[in-house]
């Protein structure tokens, strides 16, 4: 029976984690298409604040890059939050699935 228990401990660990993150991940592409969409003047919302690209473009201004590079990286951090928040959404998705475990 101490087996067991253990055993379902271990897989609601692990299902909470793939929701956390899964979550997480939401969030930061959307927080991130949302300061996007406020930079860009497409709305004009002041509860919308992220951090990441005035942080990109303080980083890389010590390097003199042209103004097209924080937008790149930016686009790239952007694409790689839709991608881990699409793989951990697929995750929750599958997690009642046997073979997932």
């Amino acid at each position: 029976m101490k087996k067991i228990d253990n055993l379902l401990n271990i897989t609601f660990f692990k299902k909470f984690l793939i929701i956390f993150w899964a979550l997480w991940w939401f969030v930061a592409f959307i927080t991130d298409i949302l300061d996007v969409i406020q930079r860009f003047g497409f709305v004009h919302y002041s509860w919308i604040y992220s951090d990441n690209y005035p942080f990109l473009v303080k980083a890389l201004a010590l390097y003199n890059a042209p103004q097209w590079v924080p937008l790149f990286f930016f686009a790239i951090i952007i694409i790689g939050s839709l991608i881990s928040s699409i793989v951990f959404t697929r995750a929750v998705l599958l997690l009642e699935k046997p073979e997932a475990f």
